[in-house]
């Protein structure tokens, strides 16, 4: 990635064009934390361990390299609105794959990592694009090609809520707030589209039924119970319903190993400065968990709070408020307002699972941080000329 950065902007004889307002200055902050820690961590711990916790702070880097191409602001965002349009359909192949082809299920290239494992927390996040661009209407589909479009999406939908509870939530909660700061017609499309929601529905229940495969390493599988026990597990606790036990072990050791985290860092010595990009937050917690190598604790944010201190944490809250308090005080229009809906919903994902800290996660959300704060910048120049 950093041969590729340099390669761009020297090819391209690309230049910064940043304006140091609050947002970037939170950014260049968050970088010189990341590069301060990364000499540390090199000197410390293992030079694997320091390299993959400090990714997150080198995809920050994206932000600014979309400054250097700032003049084609719109045509970047028409690439990338479009590129989501493909997320139904290819949710619905992956799953097939990965599922019915013994071959796709277990190739990889790198890793021992399936290449077809497509996580369904990302998958929500990414439906959830899908569908708001859709609703906005920025595809141009015609009636067969949209009710395609939807069968397809609710189909996506269940697999989510079957397999991650996590991605639902940040479709759900992200889908309301669409429709409570939408400065569109949605909730009149909305009724007007009732029928056609409820004929899709119809269809896309048999065929997500009709699916029939063995359960995944947590024990999840396609059908109704899965629903219901993933719907349950969101309102009730082990005493009061006899969910699935993975469900209820996910949940405790996940709480178990964030009170310890929050535990650790206020009482020891590291309060402000956290254990370190490389440390094992395994070992450091005294919590049980099968995956040994599990280096992250399904929270972007406690991760911030154990290897970085109570500060970092502190001012890594404040710009996310900072960020996102216009989208809820209902003062942002055009792209910028989905832009800052769609990192909500990364947001909502990454804080229940291992999201931004990979490139899967953190590549598209620092793009959509950097188009977010591009759109000022685009506004000025226009008003200017």
């Amino acid at each position: 990635m950093l041969i590729g950065i340099v390669l761009t902007l020297s090819v391209n004889n690309r230049k910064f064009a940043i304006e140091f307002n609050t947002n970037y200055v939170f950014l260049l902050f968050f970088l010189f934390v990341g590069f301060i820690y990364f000499i540390y961590g090199l000197y410390n711990f293992k030079i694997k361990g320091v390299i993959q916790d400090s990714l997150f702070f080198l995809y920050i880097s994206i932000v600014f390299i979309l400054t250097t191409f700032s003049e084609y602001y719109n045509k970047i965002v028409a690439l990338v609105f479009n590129i989501y349009k493909w997320v139904p359909i290819i949710g619905i192949v992956n799953f097939i794959l990965q599922n019915y082809s013994p071959f796709f299920e277990q190739f990889s290239l790198f890793g021992g990592i399936p290449l077809m494992l497509y996580k369904y927390g990302d998958l929500g996040v990414n439906l959830i694009i899908s569908t708001i661009l859709f609703l906005e209407g920025k595809y141009h589909l015609n009636k067969k090609m949209s009710l395609f479009f939807i069968i397809l999406t609710l189909i996506n939908i269940l697999l989510v809520l079957t397999y991650s509870r996590s991605g639902f939530i940040a479709y759900s909660i992200t889908l309301f707030a669409y429709y409570i700061y939408s400065k569109s017609d949605i909730k009149l499309n909305f009724r007007k589209n009732l029928k056609y929601i409820f004929f899709s529905f119809l269809i896309a229940i048999p065929l997500y039924l009709s699916f029939e495969v063995k359960q995944n390493f947590q024990g999840r599988s396609t059908g109704l119970n899965q629903i219901i026990s993933n719907v349950n597990s969101f309102i009730s606790n082990s005493s009061e319903f006899k969910f699935n036990n993975t469900l209820n072990n996910n949940i405790i050791w996940r709480f178990a190993w964030w009170s310890s985290i929050v535990q650790n860092t206020l009482e020891d010595k590291n309060i402000f400065t956290g254990i370190g990009s490389g440390a094992d937050l395994i070992k450091n917690s005294g919590v049980f968990v099968e995956d040994e190598k599990l280096r992250a604790p399904h929270s972007i944010h406690f991760n911030l709070l154990a290897r970085y201190g109570f500060l970092f944490f502190l001012i890594w809250l404040s710009w996310i408020i900072y960020t996102l308090r216009p989208l809820f005080l209902n003062k942002l229009n055009g792209d910028q307002y989905l832009i800052a809906l769609f990192i909500l919903a990364f947001l909502i994902n990454a804080s229940f699972d291992v999201y931004l800290e990979g490139p899967m996660g953190s590549f598209p959300f620092w793009t959509f941080v950097g188009l977010f704060l591009l759109y000022n910048k685009k506004n000025d120049t226009i008003a200017k000329s």
